[in-house]
């Protein structure tokens, strides 16, 4: 199936992301201070849980979702 257009992701020029361990939502640009960066301990159990995952991305779609009722 063929589409046109831009997808959700290519569509803004700045994106969101969710950080999995703080739950913390920052501009990726800017980034944020992650207790898995900040805590030697949380790292190390991180690590033995089976490794850092990135932050996932937040589209704007599910961005408004977080305020809809």
């Amino acid at each position: 199936m063929l589409t046109f257009g831009l997808n959700e992701d290519r569509q803004y020029a700045e994106m969101l992301s969710l950080c999995r361990y703080c739950r913390c939502l920052f501009w990726r640009s800017l980034g944020h201070p992650c207790i898995a960066d900040q805590c030697p301990e949380f790292r190390a159990r991180l690590q033995e849980a089976g490794g850092i995952t990135p932050p996932s991305p937040v589209p704007p779609s599910a961005f408004l979702k977080f305020f809809s009722l």
